[in-house]
């Protein structure tokens, strides 16, 4: 059940208990597949964050199970007492990646690695969908504890993450009866990933500090001389296509559970290196698709980058006919505005919130501002942008504050608006104020600041 490095005093078992993510059922935000735990590894270090132990004997059992929490499952691995009760170690699993483990050299304990050292031989490359769900999605997790913990059975919890991104497209609520997907293409994608992110090593304790992913989290990428093929670089241009429908005939307005990517970096205004898509869609009563580039940015434009354990929901909300007619020529285009096409960011076991994208009041009667919650103005005042939309038809601004001017500042048609909302300089300070978008009798309150 392992190897071994080092004077070890008597043998035991230490079983461990593995946080894992949440089945998220609905709406399609998950599937069972993408949080099953098929593979568990135990590596074990030392307090000088050297690797002295490697297992992969294991057994599983639910403790518990319920598709809208995280799952309890226990694996137990064969340790050895070194004698030190006080001396600390660090557990790391590492799930659904036996692969990965095997291409290890057969003396890397006898080298005994560093953590960091470990990490960077730790990559795999994302299969299609069939056989990451047959395998698995790579996963990682670590623990602190002392030898006292071990004969005690009172080991901490190990929360998993995902070593993988999840991208969804969908069809919006107007676009709805217009628009039907035909195909999405990724490109510049990564072709590897690290299964472990990076940790700080306190140097008091040896405590470690786990990854912590949020919205505005950094990667960390594979050292493309770490791959095997070491001379090949580490970005493809790709495409990376999927198929969604070639009828134009039979609207379909949903893509989930398809797209798995590795992480990526934030892209740059420049964009002729960012990882990106490209969506195809069939108009009503139309043969012929056409063809949207859509990259991953907040409605200011500021580029994300995509993060290990996060999901990303493309909203197609509105477009016109005027896409381009094949998926190289939009790629080549600039991006469509994040309030025609947007991306939204979650972390992968939360479940996504469309208030910021699209309000529907009631059925039929529909009052939208998308992509917008707020409009954030920098002291030198200038101007941003938002679409409106009712399908009821007139639309108006109320009780704006008077540093600001919004044009157009009322509309008669049923059809999308541009509205540009300009604030003026200010000198020094902050202020805030708001307005609304009122439509028969829907409103929408939309906070303006200025710092």
């Amino acid at each position: 059940h392992g190897e071994d490095r080092g004077s070890w005093k008597g043998k035991g078992e230490a079983t461990f208990t593995l946080e894992v993510p949440a089945l998220l059922d609905n709406y399609g935000k998950g599937a069972a597949w993408e949080s099953a735990v098929r593979e568990v590894d135990v590596l074990l270090f030392d307090n000088n964050n050297r690797l002295i132990y490697r297992t992969a004997g294991f057994n599983i059992t639910d403790d518990k199970n319920n598709s809208t929490t995280r799952v309890r499952k226990r694996v137990t691995a064969k340790l050895r007492d070194e004698g030190n009760s006080n001396r600390k170690y660090q557990a790391v699993a590492v799930v659904n990646a036996r692969e990965t483990l095997a291409e290890l050299p057969a003396d890397s304990l006898l080298n005994r690695p560093t953590y960091d050292e470990l990490l960077e031989s730790l990559t795999f490359e994302l299969p299609g969908r069939e056989a990451l769900e047959a395998r698995g999605v790579p996963m990682w997790g670590i623990c602190s504890f002392e030898m006292d913990d071990l004969k005690s059975g009172t080991l901490p919890e190990i929360s998993l993450t995902r070593a993988a991104a999840r991208v969804d497209v969908r069809v919006g609520y107007y676009m709805q009866g217009k628009l039907s997907l035909e195909s999405v293409h990724l490109y510049r994608y990564n072709r590897a990933g690290s299964v472990a992110p990076p940790i700080l090593w306190l140097a008091d304790n040896f405590t470690p500090v786990e990854w912590s992913g949020d919205l505005n989290g950094t990667t960390h990428l594979p050292d493309p001389a770490s791959l095997p093929d070491g001379e090949t670089p580490l970005t493809v241009d790709g495409p990376l296509s999927f198929a969604i429908n070639d009828d134009p005939t039979n609207p379909v307005t949903s893509f989930k559970q398809g797209i798995y990517v590795h992480e990526a970096d934030a892209g740059t205004t420049d964009g002729t290196a960012n990882v990106c898509l490209v969506v195809g869609g069939y108009f009503s009563g139309e043969e012929v698709p056409v063809y949207y580039r859509v990259d991953f940015r907040t409605i200011e434009g500021e580029y994300f980058p995509l993060l290990r354990d996060h999901r990303y929901l493309v909203t197609v909300h509105m477009v016109g006919m005027d896409g381009h007619a094949t998926k190289e020529e939009a790629l080549a285009s600039q991006p469509q505005h994040p309030g025609s096409i947007g991306v939204s960011a979650f972390p992968w076991d939360e479940a996504w919130d469309d208030s910021d994208s699209e309000v529907i009041i009631s059925d039929p009667p529909h009052l939208g501002v998308y992509m917008m919650k707020a409009l954030n103005f920098e002291l030198s005042g200038g101007s941003l942008e938002m679409l409106v939309f009712s399908n009821v038809g007139k639309w108006s601004v109320q009780e704006k504050p008077d540093w600001i001017t919004i044009s157009p500042d009322e509309y008669a048609e049923a059809v999308p608006q541009t509205v540009t909302v300009t604030a003026d300089a200010l000198a020094s300070g902050s202020r805030e104020g708001y307005f609304y978008i009122a439509s028969g009798y829907m409103k929408r309150k939309i906070t303006v600041t200025q710092q």
